[in-house]
Order: C-alpha cells, then sequence, then structure tokens
C-alpha cells in the first residue's frame, strides 16, 4: 500500500492555493509559488489517453487530463493552474501513486475576496494503485488538509451528482471537498468554497 498519508503537503498546497485566491483583493484567482518547480508537460489534447503510464515513469504536469472538467463552471472559465500542478509532482507519496495531475481553477469575478470558487485536482493513478483502501485514505488525507484552516471536518455523505457517485466533505466554517473515480483510474478531487456551490457545478459538469 502506497503511504498515502505523505500526501499530505500536496493537499495542503492545495488549500493555501484556496485560501490565497480568497485573499486576493481582484479576485482572480491568481496563483502565485515561491521558487521554480522543474516539470514535465504533456502536450496539450482534448482527453488523456485511457491508459496511464507504468510505474517507472516519472509524476508529470499532463494538460491533457484538464480535458475531463467542465470548460466552464456557472459561465466563469476553467483556468489551467499548471503552478499548484508543478507544485505536487515533488511529493513522493503522490510520484508513487500517481503518474499524471492537472489542476483547474474556477473564481467568480468581480468580487472584493472572489469568494466563490473551486479547485480542481485531476489525478491519473498508476496501474494496480487503486483500492477501496487507497480511496478511502486519499479522501481521509485530502479532507483532513483541506479543511484544517477551516475548523476541521465537519460531516461527509455519499450522493449521486450527474451520473458520478460522489464524496462530499463539509468543513467546520463552510469550505467542501469533493471526490470521485472515474473511469481509466483517474480521481478528481475538489476544494470549493462560496454559497454558488462551484464544487457540485464542477461535478456535474466532468466530461468522462
Amino acid at each position: 500500500m502506497v503511504g498515502v498519508r505523505a500526501l499530505f503537503v500536496a493537499f495542503a498546497l492545495l488549500t493555501t492555493i484556496v485560501l490565497a485566491a480568497c485573499g486576493d483583493p481582484g479576485g482572480s484567482g491568481s496563483v502565485a509559488t515561491s521558487g521554480d518547480v522543474p516539470t514535465t508537460t504533456a502536450p496539450t489534447g482534448a482527453t488523456a489517453s485511457a491508459a496511464g503510464p507504468g510505474a517507472d515513469t516519472a509524476l508529470i504536469v499532463d494538460a491533457r487530463l484538464l480535458g475531463i472538467l467542465p470548460a466552464s463552471v456557472a459561465g466563469i472559465a476553467m483556468a489551467p493552474a499548471p503552478d499548484a500542478a508543478a507544485g505536487m509532482i515533488g511529493d513522493a507519496g503522490l510520484a508513487q501513486a500517481a503518474s499524471g495531475v492537472a489542476v483547474g481553477m474556477v473564481v467568480a469575478p468581480g468580487g472584493s475576496r472572489g469568494d466563490d470558487l473551486a479547485v480542481s485536482t485531476v489525478i491519473q493513478l498508476r496501474p494496480g494503485i487503486f483500492s477501496d483502501a487507497f480511496y478511502r485514505d486519499w479522501r481521509e488525507s485530502y479532507d483532513t488538509a483541506a479543511c484544517a484552516p477551516a475548523g476541521g471536518v465537519a460531516s461527509h455523505v455519499q450522493q449521486l451528482i450527474g451520473p458520478h457517485t460522489v464524496d462530499v466533505t463539509v468543513c467546520s466554517q463552510g469550505a467542501r471537498t469533493y471526490h470521485t473515480h472515474l473511469p481509466g483510474d483517474r480521481l478528481v478531487s475538489v476544494t470549493a468554497v462560496g454559497d454558488r456551490t462551484f464544487g457540485d457545478l464542477v461535478m456535474a459538469g466532468l466530461r468522462q
């Protein structure tokens, strides 16, 4: 079993991105990174290939995975966040479990704090990694990190959003996380804040 607890660093990074976007005076949701992170980005395309690379390949930022996410949410374009994805590829636990990662963001324009937003991460797992135990640990690790600055985990429910079974966690101060497992051993995990339920809309609009 891959040490999923080691993925905390990657999930904490996403939480930092969400909080930074919330505090962006222009509500732009722009992402800043500290230092340059070496990365290999796969060619952009509509969708990722059905079979992920084997265990001997490096974890890469794979922009093709963004084709799984909706092109827009509530009329707001899904913006790639390659710097955020690049910040995740150095995590050894994630590199053991995944061969590709991509991050997309939607942030409501015009607000003083950009209060409605969603950060979506798409992970291509390596062959043979996925199991019920792995998926449970993945969700728990992600939710712990995402909810830590929002009062901790308050509740959890599994529900059908569009055609997908989605695990939804509500943090004590209102942020939400969403997880689903897609064909081809891809995971989509979303952290969302705001009253417009961008996380629900992302999950409802998945293109796989």
